[in-house]
């Protein structure tokens, strides 16, 4: 038996620290430990969508055509289940497609409302705040993707704030 077990985690840290010594610019340094980090999960077709849009939004969209190569190499060098493997990882694939095409917001920037909505909703003014409320929002299209609407994201911003101490408590 060859498998290295959890050899993603210790593959990112080696590969952040020979890029960062190598003076990489730190956009391709993260984007590597991301990929290397990511590559050694395993699928299954019983994910909710709220998983997989979970997952797409944690690696990222565009992301997401490297991976599945670094995966597939990585399956290749495995020697053993290359077969089921290989057509799992085209279920995963076909699967994140679909869910693409479907989802609403994968990344705050994609919700119906913006930070001056927060801001205007919580009577705040620019901060923490305001990230940390559209961070849960998100969290919860991600879940519920019907409630990226601008109506219904305003209505849930409350919400969102309570218990954040820069938040406006009558709000």
């Amino acid at each position: 038996d060859h498998t290295f077990y959890r050899h993603e985690f210790i593959g990112e840290e080696m590969a952040r620290e020979i890029l960062l010594r190598w003076k990489l610019p730190h956009r391709d340094v993260e984007r590597v430990a991301l990929l290397v980090r990511e590559h050694n999960w395993y699928y299954r077709d019983e994910w909710n969508d709220a998983t997989v849009r979970r997952t797409i939004a944690r690696i990222g969209p565009a992301e997401l055509p490297t991976l599945w190569k670094l995966r597939r190499a990585d399956l290749r060098a495995r020697g053993r289940l290359v077969d089921e493997g290989l057509q799992n990882q085209t279920r995963l694939e076909a699967r994140f497609e679909a869910e693409l095409q479907r989802a609403s917001a994968l990344k705050i920037s994609d919700l119906a409302i913006g930070g001056r909505d927060v801001m205007n909703a919580l009577s705040v003014p620019p901060g923490p705040v305001v990230g940390q409320v559209l961070a849960k929002l998100l969290e919860r299209v991600l879940d519920e993707p019907d409630l990226n609407t601008r109506e219904r994201l305003l209505g849930l911003v409350p919400e969102a704030a309570r218990g954040l101490s820069t938040a406006n408590p009558q709000a």
